[in-house]
């Protein structure tokens, strides 16, 4: 089976270290370890991110890093915004910019971060 690569597009300095492991241990859980890369992770702010082009000049430069394989995950906080309309709103706006790679568009309703206490046990099951 052949690696994957995937390009991130995260808002803060947290989400650039915690990405790459995250689905690195997400893979190893699914019986799939090994076989993903996370590079390049590239840091917006979200504010840019959710204004007009600025998305779509991020996401057509991972396009130029991937060089035409693998994917893109963009994760970011709501910030007070409803997740159900940013969402799909944003992912409507880079389906344009990245004809070339699937993307994915992840939106945090409440911090990042916040996902994590309640999964302490499961991270270190993982080899912390």
């Amino acid at each position: 089976m052949s690696r994957v690569r995937i390009a991130a597009i995260v808002e803060g300095h947290g989400e650039m270290e915690a990405v790459p492991v995250l689905l690195r241990r997400y893979t190893q859980s699914m019986g799939l370890a090994g076989r993903i890369d996370v590079d390049p992770v590239i840091r917006q702010s979200a504010s840019k991110l959710c204004s007009k082009n600025e998305l779509e000049r991020v996401v057509e430069y991972a396009n130029r890093k991937m060089g035409g394989s693998g994917g893109i995950l963009i994760l970011l906080d709501s910030d007070g915004k409803c997740p159900a309309k940013l969402g799909p709103s944003l992912l409507g706006r880079v389906r344009q910019a990245s004809r070339e790679l699937p993307v994915s568009v992840v939106v945090a309703h409440h911090e990042f971060e916040a996902w994590f206490p309640g999964q302490v046990a499961a991270l270190y099951e993982f080899g912390g």
